[in-house]
């Protein structure tokens, strides 16, 4: 599992103590991803791989379809202050 390894590789790398993990999985529609790219003017290929991953088993998934960057963080923030108080 990629995203397993990855995530494994950057967290045994973390020296700090007594921290949490929160994992959050952002998502999109392809056409959303392929209009991000063009507004910002990346003449690369889009390449849809990760889009289609699987979410990391215990992630929290956060459609960004037709959100601003605020509303993303701002649900975002409503995930860590809550997992602070369990």
């Amino acid at each position: 599992m990629v995203d397993k390894t990855i995530r494994e590789a950057i967290l045994k790398d973390i020296t700090a103590k007594d921290y949490s993990v929160i994992g959050i999985t952002l998502t999109c529609s392809e056409e959303t991803l392929r209009e991000r790219h063009k507004k910002r003017g990346d003449a690369n290929e889009c390449s849809f791989f990760w889009l289609h991953l699987k979410p990391y088993e215990s992630d929290y998934v956060i459609n960004t379809d037709n959100k601003s960057v605020r509303q993303i963080v701002d649900k975002m923030k409503v995930i860590i202050d809550s997992e602070g108080k369990e």
